[in-house]
């Protein structure tokens, strides 16, 4: 504490409800009496601070702050964040700077134009840029407008997506932002789908962000900052497919354009909707059974035995977030009215992006129940 009203600023940052304190900000050439922190102003990632009493003779922008031949002529400084990490940016003082001034007695920013008061200076000028060289209006005070480098934010590149739209939904998206320039780079960059934020990644590399999204027209949105925290905004649409769409894309990458879902065009009883839902080969004959573990092929059913205890057991792969209907049932006998649902929650493991593996389990008791037939029902909602 050997600078005596020096000053500083403090910037606290809020999670939820827990506030916490970020950043101890202080002058690049800070002395007592400087009164550091009299004003501040937020904008963005950008902070102004006031240090009325700071007496430097330096005039304009990031002059030398070393001579202090001008005392109490006032100064104001700008900081900007990069994350969590807060630099002096720049050191403003009036082109017309004198002693007595208090220029930073108040400061504003809004987006790149800072705005400081000088509540002491003593010019007889009026209006805007009249000649502030004549000091016979004492006190008649002043304010100064300065515009921070690089207004027009980052510029020169682009976000691309893919796949292209329009695709299925929960597909893994990558999005890609290459090109960006700015002179107050380090670049930060969010990714909203809809207005909802679902990524924040570096200028060059992508990240796979999984867009669970309804059906139908979106809107995806990049927003490129730079460290004063100003940014360019770049949008475009992209649409996800129904669960029709999605099939009938699947039966025209399979030769089948226009196919029906209970069409069997290969004349091997197995229906297109279960083929495409099974993740069996829609292009050809194919009726294989599904092995336990497997990953393809029509649902696997059985009785098995564990410590003695048996259980009842479907397994079957399903496509995820595909928008069909699976509806696994149980029945003793097949007659009529006798199928049921599986009460047991089922065990879903996935296999990778498409696919995912799942097993119901119930208890079983072969001297009561002599013989299992299950059936899976897919449909198109």
């Amino acid at each position: 504490n050997s600078a005596a009203y020096s000053g500083a600023a403090y910037v606290f940052t809020r999670s939820g409800s827990i506030w916490t304190q970020q950043a101890y900000l202080k002058a690049s050439n800070s002395e007592a009496y400087d009164i550091f922190g009299q004003s501040v102003a937020i904008s963005g990632h950008t902070v102004v601070v006031g240090a009325r009493q700071e007496s430097s003779n330096a005039t304009t922008i990031d002059g030398d702050g070393s001579d202090n031949s001008a005392a109490y002529s006032g100064a104001a400084y700008v900081f900007a964040r990069s994350g969590s990490t807060w630099t002096q940016q720049a050191y403003l003082k009036a082109n017309n700077s004198e002693a007595g001034d208090h220029f930073g007695q108040s400061v504003a920013i809004s987006g790149h134009t800072v705005v400081v008061g000088a509540l002491g200076e003593s010019s007889n000028a009026t209006g805007v840029n009249g000649d502030g060289a004549d000091n016979s209006a004492y006190g008649s005070g002043a304010a100064y407008v300065f515009s921070l480098p690089d207004a027009s934010g980052p510029t020169g590149g682009m976000m691309t997506l893919a796949p292209s739209s329009p695709f299925d939904p929960a597909t893994e998206l990558t999005v890609s932002f290459t090109g960006w320039s700015d002179a107050s780079a380090p670049l930060s960059y969010s990714v909203y789908v809809d207005d909802i934020i679902i990524g924040v990644q570096g200028p060059t590399a992508t990240r796979i962000l999984t867009a669970s999204t309804t059906p139908g027209p979106h809107t995806l949105k990049g927003r490129i900052h730079d460290a004063l925290g100003y940014l360019t905004e770049v949008t475009q649409t992209f649409t996800v497919n129904t669960p029709q769409q999605s099939f009938d894309a699947a039966m025209t990458a399979a030769g089948l354009s226009g196919a029906e879902a209970t069409a069997t065009p290969f004349d091997d009883g197995v229906e297109n909707l279960l083929k495409y839902a099974f993740n069996m080969n829609l292009a050809g004959p194919d009726t294989h059974g599904m092995n336990p573990g497997g990953t393809s092929g029509l649902p696997h059913n059985g009785v098995m035995e564990q410590s003695g205890q048996h259980y009842w057991r479907i397994e079957f792969v399903r496509r995820k977030n595909s928008g069909l209907v699976y509806t696994p049932k149980k029945s003793p006998d097949l007659s009529p009215g006798s199928w049921s649902a599986f009460a047991d929650t089922p065990t879903v493991t996935s296999i990778d992006a498409d696919w995912e593996r799942v097993v119901y389990e119930e208890p079983h008791d072969p001297a009561v129940t002599t013989e299992c037939f299950t059936i899976v029902e897919v449909s198109l909602p």
